[in-house]
């Protein structure tokens, strides 16, 4: 049985599995398909930089890359796209 808890508690509950979910908004990244998709913690990014989605070119370092998944190439150019993942901690 999995159970959604706040951020602050997942010590506390001793949370076994880290769900992950993101909105891809047309908007947000060039436009064109993609079929890869990467979960990254401490990125750097050029001064002043901030936002939630990033040129890649405004990116120093992508950080440590925790998992990754390729899939069939999907068009997103028109689409908002959920991604969502379980990854065990």
């Amino acid at each position: 049985v999995y159970e959604l808890v706040a951020v602050g508690d997942a010590y506390r509950k001793d949370a076994e599995y880290l769900y992950v979910s993101a909105v891809i908004n047309p908007s947000d990244l060039p436009s064109g398909p993609y079929r890869s998709i990467g979960l990254f913690t401490d990125p750097t990014f050029q001064d002043g930089v901030t936002g939630d989605a990033i040129d890649a070119g405004k990116i120093v370092s992508q950080g440590t890359l925790h998992m990754y998944e390729n899939r069939v190439a999907f068009d997103r150019t028109n689409a908002s796209v959920n991604e969502q993942f379980m990854i065990h901690a």
